[in-house]
């Protein structure tokens, strides 16, 4: 399949009570241009079975190889596509562009489900079996025109109440650090666990860049290796009227991720707002995200609480 795609983050769940970070599944949304539709797998949680009669696709054999390479799941497909994931019928889709600022509001009910075959399988491989296939919904992108084709800052939630926080997320734009910031920083006892789990010991600290917003300052720290070359960026985060910490993370790269560019006050940069911070979800504490993007495996959000909270997302990553 010769598809053009863009990702886009989406996030689907159920809430009980306040939203926590585990209660939260993410998973990614793609645009798939040959094809001009949004695509939503949620292969990721929809447990297969081996029984013929409970196939969650149709005899590919009866299909045609053009035919299976989209297959609209209609009737008892469709059924058990809803109970293998857990999402019902009468669960609202809830698409929000946080750098629009705008939500859209899809019901499940409307939605087509289909299956898709997975971008890594050939042609050559039919009849494909129900494994070679990303399921989920079908999702009309004109009816988001005034995302502005921006597809990549948008996160969808699945559920009865839609868990955003609309307007309360921020890009990050980066101020140098004054001495003062590094002096202040050499004071707060952060953990060394993130380093020797790494078994990163041989390393220069090099430019360190700050922002504060919301009660909270935040400073990246650029870290390199013998080579000089740039592979670890540590963030720490403090409150900033009782200097504490209040999270720590390091963001490294190898084969398969990379750290993204930072927006640095003074510098021009084409790819501006990687990093973005705030309040996103009812009921949980603020969120930072947007250091590295990822070849293999998958990306996500951290809470800014000393929990070491993550909200990962299910991206149907079948390297």
């Amino acid at each position: 399949m010769n598809l053009k795609l863009f990702a886009l983050l989406l996030l689907c769940g159920i809430l009980t009570g306040k939203a926590h970070s585990q209660e939260l599944n993410l998973f990614s949304y793609w645009y798939i241009e040959d094809n001009a539709i949004g695509f939503i797998s949620l292969s990721d949680v929809y447990a297969l079975s081996e029984h013929p009669d409970s196939s969650a696709i149709p005899d590919i054999k009866k299909l045609s190889v053009d035919q299976s390479l989209s297959i609209a799941l209609d009737g008892a497909y469709r059924q058990r596509f809803f109970r293998g994931t857990g999402i019902s019928e009468s669960d609202n889709v809830y698409i929000y562009n946080y750098a629009e600022n705008k939500l859209k509001t899809f019901k499940a009910k409307e939605l087509q489900v289909i299956a898709l075959l997975d971008f890594y399988a050939s042609v050559e491989e039919w009849p494909f079996s129900q494994y070679d296939y990303m399921i989920g919904f079908q999702i009309d992108n004109s009816q988001l025109t005034d995302f502005k084709e921006n597809y990549y800052d948008v996160l969808v939630y699945i559920g009865k109440e839609t868990p955003f926080i609309t307007g309360a997320l921020e890009p990050i734009t980066w101020d140098r650090a004054e001495a003062k910031d590094k002096t202040l920083l050499s004071t707060v006892p952060t953990d060394d666990s993130f380093f020797t789990d790494r078994e990163i010991t041989d390393y220069t600290v090099g430019d360190t860049y700050t922002y504060e917003s919301g009660g909270y300052t935040y400073y990246i720290q650029n870290l390199f290796d013998g080579n000089n070359e740039l592979f670890v960026r540590h963030l720490i985060v403090l409150n900033s009227a009782t200097k504490k910490l209040v999270c720590e993370r390091l963001y490294d790269q190898w084969e398969g991720n990379g750290l993204t560019s930072l927006n640095i006050r003074g510098e021009e940069n084409e790819y501006a707002d990687y990093q973005w911070t705030g309040k996103l979800f009812n009921g949980m504490d603020p969120v930072i995200f947007g250091f590295q993007y990822f070849s293999f495996g998958c990306p996500y959000i951290t809470i800014l609480n000393s929990n070491d909270e993550e909200v990962y997302i299910y991206c149907d990553n079948r390297h």
